[in-house]
């Protein structure tokens, strides 16, 4: 009897890459089906016929029947696995029915639940913004700050910012005549909403901001190269008991810690043990030659020299060199940019050739910078002050390094909760209604004595 393992395979590795390829991919291998199709078939020396490939092998859809919840009578569920450049792989699916003609589309994440949640918040300027593409996840909260709307988990949606906000006016404007008549508060509320909205698809409300929450940390905005700090933003946290129980994963803290290789002798393991001869022993130390750097979460990083801009809490917090900083970013933005296993950097199929050649052009600038091929300077902004670079000269003062402290803006201090902070005359409202009422009690019982 074979072994089950290998009689079904899991879809991991390159064989997953084979079920999530890239639409371009997907069409190439439709099109080589349909012009086989068109040609004779192959006759062999025996003058037999081969056959053809199979149906299914041709299929680049899945279709299965499935029934319709409108009319209860069965309709085709069309099913496309694929994956999106910057991004992840998910499964696309759309559903029609012949009989009522209703008809629905969504998208769902075929991987895994990410180790975090995420937030991305995208600062729209110019009506090119509206292009960008947009992933929101069944858990994913939308949010149109400045117009003041909240769309809560629901259904996932491959679509871009002015379809979002698109369909989010189109649901709001159903029913509005009924309203109307029925409670004309909420309809002159709802329709000064819609308005708004109209005025922002139009480009006449910029700038605004959109937010997008998914605590499985499956949803997206697409980024741009030429993206400053303040325009595009992701943030992954922690989630809470509650999101983890939401999710159906129980409680955890959404960290993931790398088992040490089996085997191999630390400072840690060998503490209480003989040095044995003949061993390569591994112990952490200090190069003298790097200079560390500590990068809090409410740090941004620029490097003017390699059109680099890293926003507020992308990163999280760090404590690394310089090199450890650029290889990180590097490495994280070659991941979202490029396909999985895509190191010779030819990029998805729907990233346009210019993008890929100003991307190209923006990792070799790294790469360069990493190897010490180019001077180029880092620039550390942090409202919270906490953030540092070593001093190699200490306690002299470095020449490489320039310190400036400025006043924080209205904007920072706002984003940091100290706008609305209570400094002077505070008093403990908590506190003191607590001692009230236990002095109305002590009053209360003499009296009863007496």
């Amino acid at each position: 009897m074979s072994n089950s393992v290998h009689d079904d395979p899991k879809p991991d590795g390159a064989a997953f890459d084979d079920f999530f390829e890239s639409l371009g991919k997907k069409a190439e291998h439709l099109t080589n089906a349909e012009h086989n199709g068109h040609q004779e078939s192959p006759v062999d020396s025996n003058n037999n016929v081969a056959q053809p490939e199979r149906e299914d092998d041709q299929k680049v859809v899945d279709e299965i029947e499935s029934l319709c919840m409108n009319c209860h009578e069965n309709g085709i569920t069309r099913l496309l696995l694929t994956r999106i450049p910057f991004f992840r792989e998910v499964i696309l699916m759309s559903f029609f029915c012949p009989h009522c003609n209703f008809k629905n589309s969504e998208i769902q994440a075929a991987g895994e639940i990410q180790q975090k949640g995420s937030r991305y918040e995208l600062r729209l300027t110019t009506q090119s913004d509206f292009a960008r593409q947009v992933v929101k996840s069944d858990t994913c909260i939308v949010k149109f700050i400045e117009l003041d709307v909240e769309v809560p988990a629901g259904r996932g949606q491959l679509t871009n910012v002015e379809g979002l906000l698109s369909m989010i006016l189109e649901d709001l404007e159903m029913q509005q005549p009924e309203r109307k008549v029925q409670h004309p508060e909420i309809w002159a509320k709802i329709e000064e909403i819609v308005v708004r909205g109209r005025k922002m698809i139009a480009g006449e409300s910029f700038p605004f901001r959109l937010s997008l929450d998914d605590p499985a940390g499956n949803s997206w905005i697409e980024p741009d190269q030429k993206d400053g700090v303040g325009k595009w933003s992701k943030v992954e946290y922690a989630r809470t008991a509650e999101q983890n129980e939401a999710l159906g994963i129980g409680e955890g803290d959404g960290q993931a810690h790398a088992p040490a290789a089996a085997g191999q002798p630390t400072a840690a393991n060998f503490e209480n043990e003989d040095i044995i001869p003949n061993e390569v022993y591994s112990f952490p130390a200090t190069c003298p030659g790097c200079r560390d750097i500590l990068k809090s979460e409410s740090c941004a990083l620029e490097c003017p020299e390699l059109n680099l801009s890293v926003n507020p809490g992308t990163l999280g917090g760090r404590f690394t060199t310089v090199e450890g900083l650029l290889t990180q970013v590097r490495d994280d933005l070659h991941q979202q940019i490029f396909d999985v296993g895509d190191d010779a950097g030819a990029g998805g199929d729907s990233l346009p050739s210019e993008a890929k050649q100003n991307w190209a052009k923006f990792f070799d600038g790294i790469n360069e910078a990493i190897k010490g091929e180019r001077k180029f300077t880092v620039v550390l902004t942090d409202p919270l002050a906490s953030s540092y670079v070593q001093n190699l000269c200490s306690p002299d003062d470095d020449p490489q390094i320039e310190t400036e402290e400025y006043e924080r803006t209205a904007e920072e201090e706002e984003d940091l909760g100290l706008t609305d902070m209570k400094t002077e005359g505070y008093v403990d409202e908590v506190g003191n209604e607590k001692k009230r009422l236990d002095d109305e009690k002590k009053l209360a019982k003499v009296t009863d004595d007496r």
